[in-house]
This record gives structure tokens, sequence and C-alpha cells, in this order.
């Protein structure tokens, strides 16, 4: 049996982590430390997407990802991103490696029948991604009155208000398509082991 393995840094004050797929646990690595966690011991494994906040222009304040939720019986959770941290500001896509590696996991870990398998984002995510879309859809409006007032009068436009009315529009432009992300990670469980049709 081979024994994959996904290399990725979760943020600035991480070092890269190293997680490898041994024959019957979850084994990890940063370098200094290292731990493991058995197959039959997961509790529960949470896979989904979280969307990309874009701005005008093409830019993005927060680029999408893939994450991959560990919950063991007891202990905290391990949590795999596909977002691998090269700098302040910048993402590597490292997607390519991270959803072979997730899936392998799935398969070994579904040999424990107790797993409960979830897709989709944790409901108090998913709503407050709803919410924030509604709010998007309701203040945008307000702030792009706001703008066209206050140049009418002549008072000139403040700076952050400007900022602020970029990133709403910015949210605004990927609306069907953050629409989109939210409908396929609703929360959900799904069974690995059932027959695929």
């Amino acid at each position: 049996m081979d024994n994959p393995t996904y290399r990725f840094r979760p943020s600035l004050l991480r070092t890269e982590l190293s997680y490898r797929l041994g024959d019957h646990a979850l084994e990890w690595s940063d370098g200094r430390d290292e731990g493991s966690l058995a197959f039959s011991e997961v509790r529960q494994i949470r896979i989904y997407s979280s969307p990309g906040i874009g701005l005008l222009g093409g830019g993005s304040v927060a680029p999408a990802f893939q994450r991959c939720v560990i919950q063991p019986r007891r202990g905290r959770a391990r949590v795999l991103s596909s977002n691998h941290f090269v700098g302040i500001g910048k993402f590597e896509d490292r997607s390519a490696t991270f959803g072979p590696f997730v899936d392998a996991l799935i398969q070994r870990v579904a040999a424990n029948p107790t797993t409960v398998f979830l897709s989709g984002m944790p409901l108090a995510l998913w709503v407050s991604w709803a919410a924030i879309l509604v709010g998007v859809v309701i203040v945008t409006p307000l702030a792009l009155l706001m703008i066209t007032v206050s140049l009418f009068k002549g008072t000139g436009t403040p700076g952050p208000l400007l900022v602020t009315t970029a990133v709403l529009l910015g949210i605004l432009a990927s609306l069907l398509p953050l629409v989109r992300a939210l409908r396929r990670n609703r929360p959900r469980r799904f069974d690995p082991r059932a027959p695929r049709a």
C-alpha cells in the first residue's frame, strides 16, 4: 500500500506541515514535532470549499480554498487546506495534491464504521456567508447613494467609503459564483462506503 503525503503551510505564524497516510494512521510533522491519529480514532471528517472574495479589477482579498477538518474522538481537530501560505497576501493553490490526498484519507478512514463524513461548511459558517451576501446586496446600493450625494453636494467622498464600496462592488460582481459556492457547500452527510451508481 502506498503512503501518500501532503505538505502545506497554514499561516504566517506556522511552519510547513507534512502529512502522511501510514498503514493505520494519519501522521504529521512540522520538522520539530510530530504526531499521529489512528484511522480508527477519527470521529468525523468534514470537507468543504470556501469561496474567495474578489475586488473590482480582478484582484482578490482572499482566495478560494478547500478544507478538510479531521475531528478525533479526543483532542483537537487537524485542519488541512489547499492554500499554502507563501507570504503576506500570497498563497499557492495546492489543490492538485490536496484532492488526491483527502480522497485517499477518506478511503482509509471509511473502514471505520463509526466515522461520520460531512460535506459542506459548518452550519454557523454557512449562515454567516449567507448573511454576508444578503448584507452586500442591501449595503452596496446605499454606499453608492452616499457617494453620489457627496459628489452632488461637493463635500468630497471619504477615502474609507470609496475603499469599502470597491470591496462591496467586487463581492457583488462575483455574487453568482458565491451563491453557487454556497449552494454546493450546504451542510450534509455523505457516505463513502455506499456503492456508487
